[in-house]
């Protein structure tokens, strides 16, 4: 017969969360240099369209980027940005 008490059972839970937590600290710490050197350059603006006219105030566009890979050369990565017009676009709280 084998009896485990609830402090031990929790003492392992406390060790998972306590590892969780410096794992994810740990990933904190290290993505945002990632992010620096990935994003070194700057992307290139393809295109920029409107997709809703508004009267007064500017119109929400999408707007296409490419960046170049850093890790394969030749090989560029395009990506699609909303950019919201409007009161809210044109006050930047969109």
């Amino acid at each position: 017969m084998c009896v485990t008490s609830l402090d031990s059972v929790r003492g392992g839970a406390g060790k998972v969360a306590k590892a969780l937590r410096l794992a994810l600290l740990a990933a904190a710490l290290v993505v945002p240099g990632l992010a620096t050197s990935w994003a070194a350059d700057e992307p290139d603006l393809i295109f920029r369209k409107s997709t809703v006219f508004h009267l007064a105030t500017p119109n929400d566009k999408l707007a296409t980027y490419a960046i170049d890979d850093p890790l394969v050369d030749g090989v560029a990565c395009h990506f699609t940005v909303p950019e919201r017009g409007g009161l809210g676009g044109f006050l930047g709280v969109a």
